[in-house]
């Protein structure tokens, strides 16, 4: 590993002084075209959930390899702090996506830029537990994915060129072709983001050269404003853009300003609020990404760490905001990575300054194991 990281670094023109090469060392040099990830930090587990009381948790692990495990209702396996390796090489987070019950696609960039795709469907990995289908592309950054239905699975990333590039599962194959990728234009400094609030409906949002928020819809039958074209939503943004679908035709996007403080803009169903380019400045000062979800309808989960790596998370509940930002513990060096299986759990990772995986949960009550501790869960993420 030692002679593998003096010959990238040579090759790649950087003068350093090596005191000592660690995977994480190592991941740092790969991060730089991949993925927008604030200093010191590593990439964020990716987490599902397809039915009640299940959840699927991937990481990338010291080898670049990605890492598998989950709850099946009573425990986690293969246990608490064992995962499954399911091979490959990746240079970006995990990406994971459900449309169904018992159906996993996972996504990753691999060291050549290409995008890689693996699948469980119901029994067992294809290809097979450690093989990868190559999706092609040469992508510089995370991957976006979602399903707006069964057997439906949208993608976006960005490209070298700094435009945004789509492909999609249509039930039976991917579109525009396997490898290839429809071209959605613009210059995108961020990873994308993208949500559905319905059949058919998809809100994507990056953040321009200028530091803008930038906004593309497909309504169904074609992209608005154009193909190519995106709305202006204004703002000076220094983060990825978290998007959320709480409700039909309803959409929330968080980010941080120049200032680091969290802002949100909304779309209430006819309009942006508080303006087309303004914000609601929610206050803070964080360190990550925003990272949100929305268990039911009026309601929003908002998290982010700040200076002290500590995770940070609001609520909004019956029309407002509660009282300030909740201290969670955690001392993180990831984003948080969120999901829900009901109205009434949610469930919480991060990556600790040791590198391993430390898991919260709402269980509809109060937040466990206890409001400012978290449970370790092994692993090592880079």
């Amino acid at each position: 590993m030692r002679k593998l990281a003096y010959i990238f670094l040579l090759a790649t023109g950087f003068a350093l002084f090596l005191l000592a090469f660690t995977p994480h060392t190592l991941a740092a040099s790969w991060r730089a075209s991949v993925g927008n990830l604030p200093a010191g930090f590593v990439h964020s587990p990716a987490a599902v959930s397809w039915g009640s009381n299940r959840t699927d948790l991937f990481i990338v692990g010291s080898d670049h390899g990605v890492y598998h495990k989950w709850w099946n209702g009573s425990r986690w396996a293969p246990s608490l702090t064992g995962y499954e390796s399911l091979g490959g090489y990746a240079i970006s987070s995990a990406a994971a996506v459900s449309w169904g019950p018992g159906r996993l696609d996972l996504f990753v960039v691999g060291r050549d830029h290409a995008l890689y795709h693996k699948w469980w469907n119901g029994s067992r990995w294809l290809p097979n537990l450690t093989d990868y289908e190559n999706l092609g592309g040469n992508i510089s950054s995370n991957i976006a994915a979602v399903s707006w239905g069964h057997n439906r699975i949208d993608l976006f990333v960005i490209g070298l060129n700094h435009a945004l590039y789509h492909k999609w599962w249509d039930g039976s194959r991917w579109a525009p072709s396997l490898t290839g990728y429809e071209n959605l234009g613009g210059y995108a400094i961020s990873d994308p983001s993208v949500a559905s609030w319905g059949p058919g409906r998809l809100d994507l949002f990056v953040v321009g050269r200028d530091h803008a928020l930038y906004h593309k819809w497909w309504n169904g039958s074609r992209w608005a404003p154009s193909l190519t074209s995106y709305e202006n939503l204004g703002g000076y943004i220094s983060s990825n853009v978290a998007t959320v679908a709480q409700g039909n035709n309803r959409l929330d996007t968080f980010v941080l300003g120049r200032d680091h403080a969290l802002y949100h803009k909304w779309w209430d169903g006819s309009r942006w609020a508080p303006s087309l380019t303004s914000y609601e400045r929610l206050g803070g000062n964080f360190i990550s990404d925003v990272t949100a979800i929305s268990r039911a309808a009026n309601n929003l989960e908002i998290w982010a760490i700040g200076p002290d790596h500590a995770v940070y998370h609001q609520s909004w509940l019956a029309n407002r905001w509660l009282n300030g930002f909740e201290n969670q513990g955690s001392d993180a060096i990831s984003d948080v990575t969120p999901t829900k299986w009901g109205p009434s759990h949610i469930e919480t990772f991060v990556v600790g300054r040791d590198y391993a995986i430390r898991h919260k949960w709402w269980d509809g009550l109060r937040w466990r194991p206890a409001p400012h501790t978290d449970e370790p869960m092994g692993g090592y993420a880079i």
